[in-house]
């Protein structure tokens, strides 16, 4: 799959950055792939600057989204985001760099891009999580617009569930391993959450909340992390503290088990 983010910036008069491509001549937010050992957050950072001059400071993410499309599945991460500098200018991906208000959304505007806009525009709390499943006429413009561009970067996925009880002890596997496993083709890390809490705890779990995003910095993969409570009557022979348990491949220490902020928590894990 493809892993991309998207930057909503807005100015001290609550305005959204907005550009008009010079491909396609619609209206979006900056966005574009994640780079191989680049978190999402500096591909926000960078993004921004060089598609419209505006320096920001991505702040919250609000929302991940994985458009299901059989020739080009692609993980989405949405931020909301600070001006800090900077000024609104062409560049050649961008006809117009402008801020606009987001009660009036410029046209032509792809509608997904529309949707993700306002997504995150009226976003408030944590962040949240949605599958899309695109139209045939949305695979298509996605195609077309794809065409001729440069192979994408392909990443793999895993998911790693986390449920604990009102000892906050919890929950793993006859190996004393966390629910954990990759994601199979065209299932979003949210969507396995489900299937691979069924195996380790008998049961299939909708993950509660997301606490943490984590990258390989040598490999195209993405890990992520969810968290929920033990839910009611559910009964499962395997509980530890949570520094006892096996630590997951590629992970540097158990402390993603206790992060509480994805914002702070989207990282690195150790050297691989």
């Amino acid at each position: 799959m493809r892993f991309t983010a998207t930057g909503i910036v807005t100015n001290e008069y609550n305005q959204l950055l907005l550009i008009q491509r010079s491909d396609t001549k619609t209206w979006t937010a900056p966005a574009g792939e994640v780079v191989k050992g680049e978190l999402p957050t500096e591909t926000v950072t960078r993004l921004v600057e060089e598609k419209t001059g505006i320096k920001t400071m991505p702040i919250r993410l609000v929302w991940a989204t994985y458009w299901a499309q059989s020739n080009d599945p692609h993980l989405h991460l949405i931020f909301r985001c600070l001006q800090r500098g900077g000024e609104a200018k062409p560049t050649s991906e961008a006809l117009i760099s402008r801020f606009l208000s987001a009660e009036e959304l410029p046209q032509p505007m792809r509608k997904v891009h529309q949707k993700r806009i306002e997504m995150a525009v009226y976003h408030d709390g944590q962040a949240e999580w949605l599958t899309e499943q695109p139209t045939i006429m949305q695979s298509l413009s996605s195609r077309l617009i794809n065409r001729g561009a440069s192979p994408a970067t392909m990443w793999t996925a895993n998911c790693i569930s986390i449920i604990s009880d009102e000892e906050n002890l919890v929950a793993v596997d006859a190996q004393q391993q966390l629910p954990s496993g990759r994601c199979r083709d065209l299932e979003a890390p949210w969507d396995a959450a489900p299937r691979l809490t069924k195996t380790a705890v008998g049961r299939p779990i909708e993950p509660g909340r997301l606490s943490g995003i984590y990258l390989s910095r040598k490999q195209p993969h993405i890990t992520f992390v969810f968290r929920t409570p033990k839910p009611a009557g559910l009964t499962h022979p395997h509980w530890l503290p949570p520094t006892t348990v096996a630590l997951p491949e590629g992970a540097k220490s158990l402390d993603f088990i206790t992060a509480d902020d994805v914002v702070t928590e989207i990282d690195y894990w150790g050297e691989n």
